[in-house]
C-alpha cells in the first residue's frame, strides 16, 4: 500500500441511498405498526399492550442506533476525521483516536473508539480493512483489531467503499 502523508484525503462510505432509505424506513414502519393498531382496535379486539411496548422499545432502539449511532461515512483530511449518521455528524481530531475495535455487543461491528472514551460505530462494507489501516498509518501505534463481521462484509460485499480523494487546495 502507498505511504499516507499527512495532507492525504481518503474516505469510507457507504451509498448516500442506504441514508435515504433509513431515513424513509423507519418512519414507514413504524406508520405501518400504527395502521395495524388502529385497525385492531376498531374490530373490537385490543393489541396487548405489553407487546406493544416491547415492540415499540425494540424500534426505539435500533431508530437510535442507526439514525443517530452507526456511523455510514468517514472523511480523514487535515488531521481530521469526520464521521456522518444518517441524521447527525461530528469532527474529531486523528490524534484522538485510540483503536479500532469490534463493539461489545453489536455483532462485532467495527468502532473507532476516542481519546475520552466515545466511540463511533461504524457500518463496515469492503474496503473498511484499508481505511482502517491508512488511518493507523495517519496514528501510528493505535491498535486495530477487526471482528468477524467487518471480515465477512470486507471479503463478500459488492465494490469497495474506500476511496482516496484529491485534496481540494
Amino acid at each position: 500500500m502507498a505511504a499516507v502523508g499527512p495532507t492525504d484525503h481518503f474516505v469510507f462510505r457507504h451509498s448516500p441511498i442506504l441514508r435515504v432509505y433509513l431515513l424513509v424506513l423507519f418512519p414507514a414502519f413504524l406508520a405501518t405498526i400504527a395502521i395495524i393498531v388502529g385497525m385492531s382496535s376498531q374490530n373490537g379486539s385490543s393489541w396487548p399492550w405489553p407487546s406493544l411496548v416491547f415492540f415499540l422499545g425494540i424500534f426505539g432502539w435500533n431508530a437510535y442506533w442507526w439514525l443517530f449511532r452507526v456511523a455510514l461515512r468517514l472523511d480523514v483530511s487535515e488531521g481530521w476525521l469526520t464521521w456522518q449518521t444518517a441524521l447527525r455528524s461530528g469532527r474529531d481530531p486523528i490524534a484522538s483516536v485510540m483503536e479500532i475495535r469490534p463493539l461489545r455487543g453489536a455483532g462485532g461491528c467495527p468502532a473507532i473508539v476516542l481519546a475520552e472514551g466515545s466511540k463511533i460505530p461504524v457500518l463496515p462494507g469492503r474496503g473498511f480493512r484499508t481505511f482502517a489501516e491508512a488511518l493507523g498509518e495517519q496514528r501510528p501505534g493505535i491498535p486495530i483489531r477487526l471482528g468477524l463481521f467487518a471480515t465477512i462484509y470486507d471479503r463478500l460485499w459488492f465494490g469497495s467503499r474506500f476511496r482516496r480523494e484529491p485534496e481540494s487546495r
